[in-house]
């Protein structure tokens, strides 16, 4: 059957060109039949030959000239990267969050799994390279002895002369010509080498030594072909028995793919326990809801939030919602906001559900990431647990998506596409016709107010199992008459002390990795400051180091002032590794662990220092926010918050929101068993509303609160507005200021005549003006809603030219203005 003519599909083009936000429209040429969607296409583009993916099937448009056009070059033998309800989700992300189609189609389609495209080059038949100059005729023939067919890169000879103009010239000559060169993914199977009987091979083992005849009965057993490795472990062979074998013609090798094991530990069965009846009541709705979103024509799934205090068994509702899931048929999405709460969910999940379950989280090898991918993907998993990016798991049959601790700020992706997963995965779950769970003990106040609108169906938990108590909460003034505070409160000593003798374990929390936050001279009033960014360089004492916890920079710490050379050098602030000093001094029989970004940079660190602890291996565990939230230990009977204040002063209207979220949810780590629990928070603003009511354990008291100041400050602050911050950044101060401004000016061009509360705040330096040598200007457009600020920042955006783009963030719905 003939193919129909003037054939054309939309191709999303795999180039980091900023400015490029739409697709392309390419010919297909005849003799390749038309690509279905998400099929990854080679296509010439701008002198190159690029990977694209097929976003659209378009018919024979008579207003394009067809010899405008540029035909594909090849069709990838592979299975389609994405579907259609996932285009559908990349494109909604592109336009929410102003990238390109294809910044949110990697996304979805992770560049080490698909293939690559190289410029190459062939050398053509019957050439004759004697005539050639020397230069171009070495090249030549180096090509030559390559196959006749390579890529620039492996042209290329370490300290040689490039040989990209030498390539122009041949080409030029007609000795050569341009070809694309299909690499295949960055990541594959692993593969080891296996051994299986050949064809025709004797039943007897007549002839042949003990151990091969030990191999040959082993595989004559054998359904399948059988890892080497295994054969060597079991038969106590060597490799060289498989190769007398192989070279008598009695066995074959194959190369069999083998799963890497990202869960490192044994599955250990975790029972269902009975429901209380506030965990039964939010079951139940949930699970409606799952009933009603299989019924035919049925348009998405309903939105929860769920909302339950701390140990009031969110968790059980999220495993039993997930089986009602499974049981139908759909696959379940189980998000958790760090990497340290998804080892530990990890396990409970496996507990549940064994090997039905895959992991997606950034700690993972490559490897293993590969190989999770590829189950999600050939449907292999009926429930993935996973961090922010996991939202993107190549899931066909969605039928429940939850986010646990809703309210966390690490859901929201800081580069580009700067997406908020809370938002992702209701459009994802839309577009499935699955249903959302949002989960918190403590939800964000933008979570909470659309609760209070409809947009969520609330669910509320607010008893802990068993009518356990919350624990009660000693607020302790640090404000002290004779000057300088101690780290520890008479208070926060006496009650470690008690733990320690009775057995007990406690958490300390302090939200600041290091040993102290800055360096200073007594002398001169030096202050050790990042060469890269607008921050004082962080004092880490193990190591004897400064660095700078935004670019990375690190540099020895110095003995004697580099300044006046006077030896008055002092560190001043403080940081867990210092926190970890004093308790030492303090406690000395105690056994301590410090769990922060620095002691768990290994693989498997997270998973091991929660492990240990659990088993009662150590008596008090130190830590930033990895220990403040969705931990479970049994012996923690005390919490102490060091430092109340870490948060609370910093320049965000989300600060008051952010210190009570911590301080409640670490509060919550004690107590959750049959031993009472206790907790004390260290503050120099002991009256202030967000820490009374975090003390009272009552959400509802904050959020009244929060709300009303939100709603009657002058800039009328999220719910009640949507944000987008325009961040321009540049090596030289004066050209980021100049491009801010020329960004304004657009806003301010596209703002003329409108009403309805839409404000454009800026242009001013950042607050942290510096950031990896790069000077950084911001704007903060306000507007009532999103289709309000959609209306002025597109058109603005679009009338930029290409220089004043480079380098401009746009952050819709920022969690941070820093």
């Amino acid at each position: 059957m003939p193919l129909p003519p003037n054939r054309t599909v939309s191709v999303v083009v795999d180039t980091e060109v900023s400015d490029l936000h739409q697709p392309f429209t390419y010919r297909v040429p005849d003799g390749i039949p038309t690509p279905p969607l998400g099929a990854g296409v080679v296509v010439p583009f701008g002198g190159q030959t690029l990977l694209g993916f097929v976003v659209a099937e378009e018919p024979g448009d008579s207003s394009l000239d067809p010899a405008e056009l540029k035909d594909l070059a090849d069709v990838l033998a592979a299975p389609p990267f994405f579907n259609a309800r996932q285009w559908e989700l990349a494109r909604w992300m592109a336009e929410r969050y102003y990238c390109s189609p294809r910044d949110s189609l990697r996304c979805i389609a992770p560049e080490p799994i698909t293939a690559q495209v190289k410029r190459g080059y062939r050398l053509l038949p019957d050439v004759e390279l004697s005539v050639l100059p020397p230069a171009q005729r070495a090249l030549a023939e180096r090509l030559r002895a390559m196959g006749g067919h390579a890529s620039v890169d492996s042209l290329r000879r370490p300290g040689g002369v490039n040989p990209v103009a030498l390539l122009k010239k041949l080409r030029e000559r007609g000795v050569i010509e341009e070809q694309y060169l299909l690499k295949p993914p960055r990541l594959g199977p692993k593969l080891r080498k296996a051994w299986r009987l050949a064809d025709g091979a004797p039943p007897d083992a007549s002839g042949l030594s003990p151990k091969g005849a030990t191999v040959m009965a082993a595989l004559s057993r054998a359904d399948s072909a059988r890892l080497q490795a295994d054969l060597e472990r079991e038969l106590g062979v060597s490799a060289a028995v498989f190769a007398t074998l192989e070279r008598k013609g009695l066995l074959v090798a194959e190369q069999v793919a083998i799963g890497r094991d990202p869960f490192h530990a044994p599955i250990r069965p975790v029972e269902a326990v009975t429901l209380t009846l506030e965990q039964q009541a939010a079951l139940t709705e949930i699970e409606e809801a799952l009933k009603a979103s299989l019924a035919p024509n049925a348009k998405g799934g309903a939105r929860f939030l769920l909302h339950g205090v701390t140990a009031s068994g969110k968790t059980e509702v999220y495993l039993r919602a997930l089986e009602t899931c499974a049981a139908s048929g759909r696959q379940g999405l189980l998000l958790v906001p760090e990497i340290a709460l998804t080892a530990q969910m990890m396990d409970t999940v496996r507990g549940r559900f064994g090997a039905q379950v895959a992991v997606l989280h950034s700690a993972l090898s490559d490897g293993e990431r590969y190989d999770e991918w590829m189950r999600i993907q050939r449907g292999e998993a009926s429930v993935v647990v996973g961090a922010r990016s996991a939202i993107f798991a190549p899931l066909s049959r969605i039928g429940l998506v939850i986010l646990d601790e809703e309210h966390e700020t690490t859901y929201k992706q800081e580069n580009t596409p700067r997406y908020q997963t809370r938002d992702v995965a209701a459009r994802r779950a839309q577009l499935d016709g699955g249903v959302l769970v949002l989960g918190s003990a403590t939800p964000s106040v933008e979570t909470y107010h659309w609760a209070e609108q409809g947009i969520l169906r609330l669910l509320s938990m607010p008893s802990r199992i068993d009518d356990r108590p919350m624990p009660p909460v000693r607020v302790v003034d640090l404000r002290t008459p004779e000057g300088t505070p101690r780290i520890f409160s008479d208070e926060l000593v006496e009650a470690v002390n008690r733990r320690l003798e009775r057995k007990e374990q406690a958490i300390l929390f302090l939200n600041r990795r290091g040993y102290a936050t800055f360096v200073l001279c007594r002398d001169c009033g030096y202050t050790a400051m990042c060469p890269n960014c607008s921050v004082t360089l962080t004092y880490h004492a193990a190591q004897r180091l400064l660095q700078c916890h935004h670019c990375d920079y690190r540099r020895a710490a110095p003995t004697r002032c580099p300044k006046c050379q006077g030896e008055r050098i002092r560190h001043f602030g403080l940081g867990t590794e210092k926190l970890e000093e004093e308790a030492r001094r303090l406690f000395p029989e105690a056994r301590m662990l410090r769990m922060d970004r620095d002691t768990t940079t290994r693989k498997g660190s997270h998973h091991e220092l929660l492990g240990s602890f659990r088993r009662g291996e150590a008596d008090l565990l130190i830590g930033t926010q990895m220990v403040a939230k969705g931990l479970d230990f049994p012996r923690v009977t005390l919490v102490g918050v060091i430092a109340a204040d870490t948060s609370l002063n910093l320049p965000d209207f989300r600060a008051a929101e952010r210190s009570f979220s911590l301080i409640a949810q670490v509060a919550g780590r004690a107590g959750r068993a049959h031993l009472p629990g206790e907790v004390i928070v260290q503050t120099f603003n002991p009256d202030h509303y967000s820490l009374q009511a975090a003390a009272q354990h009552d959400f509802l008291a904050f959020y009244r609160q929060e709300i009303e100041h939100r709603r009657d400050h002058a800039l009328n602050y999220p719910p009640f507005s949507r944000l987008a911050n325009l961040v321009v950044s540049d090596p030289a101060r004066e050209e980021a200021q100049v491009r801010a401004e020329t960004v304004a000016g657009a806003l301010r061009i596209a703002l003329e005549g409108e009403e309805g509360g839409i404000r454009l705040l800026g242009p001013a330096p950042a607050p942290m003006e510096r950031i990896k040598n790069r000077y950084r200007w911001h704007l903060v457009l306000m507007a009532p809603d999103l289709t309000a600020l959609n209306r002025i920042l597109r058109p603005a955006l679009e009338g930029l030219d290409r220089k004043t783009r480079q380098g401009l963030i746009v952050d819709v719905d920022p969690v941070n203005l820093m």
